[in-house]
Formats: structure tokens, sequence, C-alpha cells
């Protein structure tokens, strides 16, 4: 029995020497292993694939042979990523997977989902991307919020958008990328990774059209750059800005990004990128229309290019600079830019066929070597196990006599370590539980705020839908003002058209020195109430942005003249440097100075006499700046509602109880304004005021020649009608007579109709000089006539049409034109204001071709 204790005694002795003498050398083993499994690591990056192998075929032996399994998941994934990068998918599927098993026997959660990430990432190579989604899926489900998982986390976002990007998900798929940027960017050990990302996403949101989005991806791209002073990262990132700016045309920024990635660029000695700048800045010339400039960075460009080794982007920039080079129009360079582009493609088919073939070589090399190393690691595995079998019969007949007292001993430590374990635990439970309500509470306020906020923003959202509404009822209430406006003048202006000419006729008619007076009255009345319902329409074109100026030679001393004529204890004084002629509208001049010399005379008293000084102000190449100072040196009673009225555009203007004169005042200061003048007015001594008229006019430098040929058609003398045989298409019988009587005591032989359908008959049966076609007619209306007569087969369709209407519509002139008129007069109409108009026409007239705007009638 002594014997047989003393055999198990040394037995155990060795056993334990043994043990002692293999701890170091497993420790060093284990330290080689990691040192292997690690260089392997960074040969992948370098790509250099062969020599990552080796490492790792290396350490996964002695893994082996030692046992260890941790690290031979490790050695294991590195030898699945050098698979992967040949494309042999099945044996980086087989290396992943056998990862995959090592970690689930060993329970690690973050191994398990390193594995998951590894194996989905094969199937989405393999296109097979619901098999990709559910490995992703249950990785992220295994990872925790913790600090050491957050970088697989970010990963696993990561490659869940490249599965979405795949699927065309384009929304999920920037959620997932922003998810994994955003937890990445957080950390400054995941800078690179950050600024690779980044810039990826800004690609992405380009290439769907989100530029808003992509300028906010690449700014961020460059700034992770700036942290890693990885200056081409820098550079590449001016130049994807670049892109997005000259895509949305906007060329300042586009320009200032392109030029600073060509010098960083250029500081870090990158030749191809400074090519693709150089290419970069002829785009954004080219969006500046500066052809020439572009051509010359086109050239830079190609240069550089054609001095550089084949690398796989350059049949793009290649193509990119055809294309510029046919915009500029210069297909020479073009075409010899597309010859580059084409002789790069075939170098890039020829090393993609190249690359093909090493890597069908490779993979089947790979799979050969693979079956044989594995063939090798089964050997040594039954090698190691036979070994394991003998270790372990010895132990076991030694260990059989510890055992009881063995297991006793640890029973109790355990018990007692775990009893310490529960209770450190229950404290770090009950910490994170306080830690979780002060949370819960935290989070209450916040929600409570919030709801808050929302209550808030929907009182405001509701107050903006009424003003928003108010201010469209008042938009459409204006403009049903402005239109009932100029519908009411054009009612009126037909009657009045008709009181104006009756009055005007029965002046012809030599009344009686008792008629003359009504008959006087009544024509000063109709003038009134017709220069009313003029400054309502002008007010309204003003409006509306519609009223036009017309551009004729004129004296300015005979405007002066006429008004002296005609205004009392207004001294006019006109410099001698003024021009002979002028060029511009003498009607709106003069409708200018009656205003104001008619409303200062209401502000003075009745024999205070007004002075208007008119001097040339300033010329610069032809153009010439008129001041007129109308003054009045006497106590002026309204200075401050004239200043409100005619101050700056800014001023608020209060309605008076003269309306009548503050419309005139108004239209003055627009009348003024829409020529590009200024009105000031000014407060003088002893209670005088002074206002103040700049207006631009062109100097006519041949006055004499100017004189001979200026103007319209002045109205002959005499019956200078006869001969002429003239159709009037009017419905209102008396406007028919009017008009009729007064050319007939020109000479002209007058026929009459009542509406369109009788002026086309007419025209069809007679021969006529002119049309006078009224617009507002029953049957058919002038527009309507007009269209069929330029529609007839002979020389009838060019026959001169002057319309007559009463419409006071900002476009009816335009409309006339465009339906085929050849002229347009408004009623009320003078009779020498229409004979005037006829003598134009018929004295110019020749036939037109009215093709299109029949077609377009």
């Amino acid at each position: 029995m002594r014997k047989l204790f003393l055999l198990l005694a040394l037995l155990v002795l060795d056993n334990q020497l043994a043990t002692a003498f293999q701890a170091p050398a497993a420790n060093n083993d284990a330290a080689k292993i990691n040192q292997l499994n690690a260089n392997a690591t960074e040969l992948l990056a370098k790509n250099q694939l062969n020599e990552a192998e080796n490492a790792a075929r290396e350490a996964l032996q002695l893994a082996v042979k030692q046992g260890f399994t941790d690290n031979r998941a490790d050695v294991l994934d590195n030898l699945g990523l050098v698979a992967q990068a040949r494309f042999d998918y099945t044996n980086a599927m087989s290396f992943f997977v056998e990862a995959f098993k090592i970690r689930e026997g060993n329970g690690s959660k973050r191994g398990i989902a390193v594995s998951k990430n590894r194996v989905g990432k094969v199937f989405h190579l393999q296109n097979n991307d619901a098999q990709a989604l559910t490995n992703y899926e249950a990785a992220l489900a295994l990872l925790s919020n913790g600090r050491e998982d957050l970088p697989i986390v970010a990963e696993t976002h990561r490659n869940l958008g490249d599965v979405q990007l795949s699927k065309k998900v384009f929304g999920k798929a920037i959620q997932e990328y922003e998810t994994a940027l955003k937890i990445w960017s957080e950390d400054l050990e995941n800078i690179a990774e950050s600024a690779t990302l980044a810039a990826y996403l800004g690609k992405v949101t380009m290439d769907i059209g989100d530029f808003d989005g992509a300028i906010n991806n690449y700014n961020a791209s460059l700034n992770f750059h700036r942290t890693l002073n990885d200056a081409s990262g820098v550079a590449y990132d001016f130049l994807n800005l670049s892109k997005v700016y000259n895509e949305l045309k906007d060329n300042q920024l586009a320009m200032e990004n392109a030029e600073g990635a060509l010098a960083t660029f250029s500081e870090v000695g990158n030749k191809f990128g400074m090519a693709e700048a150089n290419s970069q800045l002829g785009k954004v010339h080219l969006q500046n229309n500066d052809k020439a400039k572009a051509a010359e960075y086109f050239e830079k460009s190609r240069a550089i290019l054609r001095g550089l080794p084949f690398q796989p982007s350059m049949p793009d920039v290649f193509k990119s600079i055809a294309l510029g080079y046919a915009s500029t129009g210069d297909f020479r360079e073009a075409y010899e830019s597309y010859t580059d582009y084409s002789a790069a493609k075939d170098s890039l088919f020829s090393n993609e066929k190249s690359r093909a073939l090493v890597e069908m070589t490779t993979r089947f090399e790979s799979e050969l070597s693979v079956k044989d190393k594995n063939r090798q690691l089964s050997n040594l595995e039954k090698q190691k196990a036979t070994e394991q079998k003998l270790r372990w019969l010895l132990m076991s007949l030694v260990g059989l006599a510890f055992v009881a007292l063995y297991l006793t001993y640890k029973n109790y430590r355990l018990k007692k370590r775990d009893n310490e374990k529960l209770k450190t635990m229950n404290l770090q439970i009950q910490a994170q539980h306080d830690q979780i309500s002060i949370q819960h509470d935290a989070l209450e306020d916040k929600n409570n705020e919030l709801s808050d906020k929302n209550n808030r923003l929907d009182t405001l959202n509701a107050r903006l839908v009424e003003e928003v509404a108010e201010r469209e009822r008042s938009q459409t209430s204006l403009f049903s003002k402005d239109h009932y406006l100029a519908d009411m003048a054009s009612r009126m202006r037909d009657p009045l058209s008709t009181i104006v000419g009756l009055s005007q006729n029965l002046m012809t008619e030599k009344p009686r020195t008792d008629q003359r007076e009504p008959i006087q009255a009544l024509q000063f009345a109709a003038n009134n109430l017709l220069v009313l319902i003029n400054d309502a329409l002008d007010f309204s074109k003003i409006e509306a942005g519609k009223l036009s100026f017309d551009t004729i030679d004129f004296s300015l001393a005979d405007i002066i003249e006429d008004h002296r004529s005609h205004t009392e204890l207004v001294n006019f004084q006109l410099s001698e440097k003024l021009p002979a002629l002028l060029n511009g509208d003498p009607t709106r001049l003069t409708q200018i100075a009656t205003y104001l010399l008619k409303n200062m005379r209401t502000s003075v008293g009745a024999k205070d006499t007004l002075r208007v000084n008119i001097a040339p102000n300033e010329l610069v190449n032809n153009n010439l700046m008129v001041s007129m100072r109308f003054i009045s040196d006497g106590v002026f009673a309204n200075a401050e509602h004239w200043n409100n009225l005619l101050g700056s555009a800014e001023t608020d203007r209060q309605p008076s109880e003269s309306q009548a004169i503050d419309l005139e005042l108004t239209l003055t200061r627009r009348l003024v304004e829409l020529q590009n003048g200024s009105i000031e007015t000014k407060k003088l001594a002893k209670g005088g005021f002074e206002v103040a008229v700049l207006l631009p006019f062109k100097v006519v430098e041949n006055a004499e020649k100017a004189k001979n040929t200026e103007g319209s058609v002045s109205v002959p003398k005499g019956d200078f009608l006869a001969g002429q045989h003239i159709l009037i298409v009017e419905d209102n019988k008396i406007n028919q007579m009017l008009v009729a009587n007064m050319l007939r005591k020109r000479g002209a032989q007058v026929t009459t109709a009542n509406d369109g359908i009788d002026g086309i008959e007419a025209i069809n049966q007679g021969t006529f000089n002119l049309v006078l076609m009224d617009i507002q007619m029953p049957r058919m209306d002038g527009y309507r006539a007009v269209a069929e007569i330029r529609r007839m087969k002979t020389e009838k369709a060019n026959l001169p049409i002057i319309a007559l209407t009463a419409s006071t519509f900002v476009n009816e002139k335009e409309k006339a034109q465009l339906f085929g008129m050849t002229d347009y007069i408004g009623k009320p109409f003078s009779p020498d204001e229409l004979l005037q108009k006829i003598a134009n026409v018929l004295s110019v007239h020749t036939p037109a071709d009215y093709t299109n705007l029949v077609e377009m009638a």
C-alpha cells in the first residue's frame, strides 16, 4: 500500500513538473499566434494576399497544435478574408462558418456577431441579399451599446446599407450609412472609417439627386480628412464638392472648390488628381460660357494624363475631356480625346481580362492548396488527439486519487466567489435601477416639454394658415377691384365717345350763339370726365406693370411755350444750354408738369406766382438728365402731405380727404419712377416749397434733319381722302353716323356695316382701301371678323384695318395686332386723331403676309 501511494505521488509530481515547464511554452505560442495573425491583418490591408495567407496558415497550424480555440477563430477570419479578396467565395464561407462554430461553442456574443457579419458579407457578394440581411440583423440583435461592441455595430449598419443600396431602397440605405457614420465619428480611433463612409455617402446622395445631402456629406468627409492630415483625401473632397456645385450651377463655389482641389493635389504631387481637377475646372468654365478658358484646362488635364501610366479611372477622365471639347465646339480636339479614351478603355479591358485569368488561376490553386493544407491540419489534429488520449490515460490514474478532495475544495472556493459576485451584481443592479428611474423622470420632463412645444407650434400653424387665407382673399379682392375698374372704364368710354363725337359734330355745324355755350359746356364736361377715366386707367396700368412710354423726337421749348399760353401766374425759365430736340415721351412729360402745377396752385395763394426752372443736369453718352424744379416762394399749405405722397417709396402714405389730388400726385411719382427718374420735395425758407424732378432723355444729334423727318404723318389739308373707299364696321348707329360724316367731308366714299358678318359680306361684294373695325359687336366681333378677312384667298386678305375699341385692358393693343389689325385707336378719339391715324396707315401701308396670324387666330 505504501509503495502504491509513493508511485501515485511520483506520478503527480511528474505531471506538475511537466505542466510547469509547458506553461511558459504555451504562453509563448499564444503570443506568436497573435503576432502572426496581426501581421496577416496588416498584409491584407495592403492587398498582399499571398503573404497574408502564409502568415495566417502558420498561425493556424500552431493554434491547432496547441489546441487553442479563441485564437484559431481570428486566424480563420483572416483566411476567409484572403479567399474573399480572391473571389473564392466557397472557401471564404467555409472559413467563416468554422470560425462561427468555434465562437458559438465559446458562447461569445460579440464573436458570434463578428462571424455573422463575415457570413452576411459573402452572401451579399454572391447577390443573395435575403440571406445577407438575415445574418446582419442577427448580428445586431447580439450586440449591445457598450464601447467594445460599437465598432462592430457601426460595421453592421454599414453592411446593411450596402444591402439596401443593392436593392435600390435608397432611403433605408442612407439611414443605415448615417447610423454607422454617427457611431464611428464619436470615436477618434475610427476617424479614418468615418472619412471613407462620409465620402461614399456623398456619392450615393449625389447619384440620387440629393445635392444638399451630398454637400453635407462631402463637407463632413473634408473635416475628417483634415483631422487626419490626409491631404489627398482633402483634395478629393474639394473635387467632389465642385462637381455638386457645378450641377447646382453655383459657379463661384464650384470654381473655388475646383481650384482648392488642384492646389492640394499639386502640393502632394498627385498627378492623376491634378488631371481630374483640371478637367473639372474646364467644366466649370464651360458652365460660365468661357469656352477658351475651358479648352485651356481640358488641354492641361489631357497633357498630364498622357504622361501617366495606365490607371483604372483614366478612361472616365478622357471621356469627360472629349465631351468638354465637344461642348466648346472644338470637335477635332474632342476626337483626339475620344481616341485617348478608347485606348485607355482597351487597356482597362486587357487588364480586366488578365486580372480575371489570374483570379481564376489563383482560385483554382487556392482550392487545391486549401484541400492539401486541410489534409495536413486533419493529420495534425489526429496526431494531437492520439497524444492527448495517452496523456489523459496516465493523468486519469493519478487524478482519480485526488478528484474527491479537489472537487470539494474547488466547490467551496467557487461558492465563496459566486456569493461575492452576487453581492456585487446586486449592488450594480440597484445602482442601474436608480439611474434608470432618474433617466425615466428626465425623459418624462422632456416629453412634457416637447408636448408643450408641439401645442404652441399647432397654434402658430393655425394662425399662419389663417393669415395665408386672409392674404389670398385680399389679393383676390384687389384683382377683382382692378378688373372691375378697367371694365367699368371701358363701359363708360363707349357712351362718352358718342357724347364727344356729337359735341364735336355740333360745333362743326356752326351753331347759333345761344347754342355754342351749352355745346362748349358739354365738351368741357365730357373732356373732364375723360381725364378722370384716363387717370384711373393709368393708375391701373401702372399697378399692373403694363404702362408703356413713347420714344419720339420733340421740342422741350414748344412744350413750355404751350404751357405758357394755357397757364397763368407761372414763370417758366428755360436754360439756353438745353438741346433743340430730345427723344422720349412728351405726353407723359406734359402730364407730369400739368399735375404738379395744377395741384401746387391749390396749396398757394390765389395771386402767388409759381416758378419752373428747366436746365440740363448731366450728359453721359448722349443721354441727358433734365432737371425741372417747381418752386413756390410763398407759403405752401400742404407741405407735409406732399412730402408723404412724393417722398421715398418706403414712406407710409396715408390717404387724405382730397383723393383726386392724391391720385394725381401718386401718378406723378410713379410716372417719374417708371422712366428711371427721381422726384424729391424740399421745404424752403419763409414757408416756401420745391418739387425737384429729374427725367432722362436722349439727345437728338442732328436736330435739323430730325425736324424734317420726325414724327408721324401730319393730317393733310383739304379733301385728302378723295377717291378712297372706306368701310366702317360699327354696331353703334350714332358712331357710324359721326365717323361717316367726318370722312365724307374729307372726300371719302363711305360704306357702313352693323357687325362682323355684314362687314365680311360688304368686303366680298365691293372694293375698299381701308376698314375701320369696331371690336365689341354682336353676332361676330371684330377679332373674329379680321381673322376671317385674313383667311381670304385674294388680295383682300391684306386690306389695312384699324381697330376701334373702348376697351381699356392693357393687352388690348397687343391682342389686336396678334389677330391681324394694321393699327389701333381707342375711343373716344378726336377727328384729327382719327384722320392722322388714317393718313399714317394709307401712306405707309404695303401688302403684308398674314399667314402666320391666320393660323394663330
